[in-house]
């Protein structure tokens, strides 16, 4: 199904993964809401994806290390024509490449210090009026998770900020849901996007 949708935008994706497709689309339709309560005007907005980064050292983590770790994958989205599934899937998997490189903690916090440093913040709100986050939580066993009183039912996140997108698993494990936050006018209009909807299952 994605493939035949994104061949109305061109060249169609290769092979897109379930992450890729859906961050594409929810991409698409936030900034479209986002587009018609500025009077149709398009916003530059900033996507970015949280990129896990456990497994990507060289030398391995120590056994008792705790907390997150990862790598945000952004760029930005200076007009509508740059929201095609060409742009946004290719411009992901161009980005994961680069992020993927970093083979050390100490290449990763340089990294994450320069782009969070306030000359670093400064300059990207110059460029950008809005910015959606992306985050994948589908390939974490949450289902299977049992504190003794069996295995959930349903697995949520309960309260998140403005313009962020949260991948988790489906129950039965055959799908993926997204939980979606947008200002209140532009979640509106994205709930009732025919081309979301015709996705929706």
């Amino acid at each position: 199904m994605v493939m035949a949708a994104t061949k109305e935008f061109g060249q169609p994706i290769m092979n897109p993964t379930h992450a890729e497709a859906l961050t594409w689309l929810i991409h698409k339709c936030a900034t479209a809401a986002a587009t018609k309560t500025n009077s149709g005007t398009f916003k530059p907005t900033g996507l970015g994806q949280i990129m896990n980064m456990r497994n990507n050292f060289i030398e391995p983590l120590p056994e008792t290390s705790i907390g997150n770790i990862y790598q945000i994958m952004e760029f930005p989205t200076s007009n509508k024509s740059e929201v095609t599934p060409n742009a946004v899937i290719g411009e992901l998997r161009k980005r994961k490449t680069e992020v993927r490189r970093i083979r050390n903690i100490e290449s990763m916090m340089e990294m994450i210090a320069e782009m969070y440093s306030e000359t670093g913040m400064v300059e990207r709100l110059k460029k950008l009026d809005v910015y959606y986050l992306y985050t994948l939580l589908n390939i974490f066993p949450a289902y299977g998770i049992d504190f003794g009183w069996g295995t959930p039912v349903k697995v949520t996140i309960a309260g998140t900020q403005k313009n962020m997108a949260f991948f988790i698993a489906s129950p039965n494990g055959e799908g993926i849901e997204a939980l979606v936050s947008l200002e209140r006018q532009d979640m509106e209009i994205f709930q009732n996007d025919p081309y979301l909807l015709a996705f929706a299952s």
